[in-house]
């Protein structure tokens, strides 16, 4: 079953910048289960479910932060 989707507003921001650099680097790739690990840290909650793909919206979201990654 795939995973469910937190909405990307609520973890992004807080996600370390590695882990933001390595969803950038293939937006088509399913999210490694140790970045899974970190925004269930971030929301205070496991997420059900397996093999998160980021959704169409997920991906725009990305592309358009504006704020640096370092």
């Amino acid at each position: 079953m795939p995973a469910e989707h937190i909405a990307i507003e609520r973890w992004w921001p807080q996600l370390i910048a590695a882990s933001k650099h390595r969803i950038q680097g293939d937006l088509e790739a399913p999210l490694p289960d140790e970045i899974v690990r970190q925004i269930e840290a971030i929301i205070g909650r496991d997420i059900e479910g397996d093999g998160w793909v980021l959704t169409e919206g997920e991906k725009d979201f990305i592309r358009t932060q504006g704020e640096p990654v370092d």
